[in-house]
């Protein structure tokens, strides 16, 4: 009669989320979630507040660069552009 090997102990698995706006947590989701982490994991990331207050940074940095793209840069980009097609039609004529 053959002897059933006893299945490996399963390992408890500490994992660190990272950074919340990085792609940490994606990496996190797709590890626990795959057969290869046969493990009770436990996932540490920071506190709800502090995501919260991370995501409240991003957006404050998204609209101050929303607002130098649309009235810093692309009028400028538009007067640049206004420029050369003057002198090329300067020197065409």
């Amino acid at each position: 009669m053959k002897r059933r090997r006893a299945a490996p102990p399963r390992v408890r698995l500490a994992i660190s989320m990272g950074d919340p706006a990085g792609i940490g947590p994606e990496v996190v989701l797709k590890a626990i979630t795959t057969r290869a982490v046969a493990a009770r994991s436990l996932v540490g990331g920071p506190a709800p507040a502090a995501v919260e207050q991370e995501l409240a940074r991003l957006e404050a940095d998204l609209h101050e660069h929303i607002h130098k793209e649309n009235y810093v840069l692309f009028p400028r980009a538009l007067a640049r552009e206004a420029e050369l097609r003057e002198s090329a039609a300067a020197a065409a004529g």
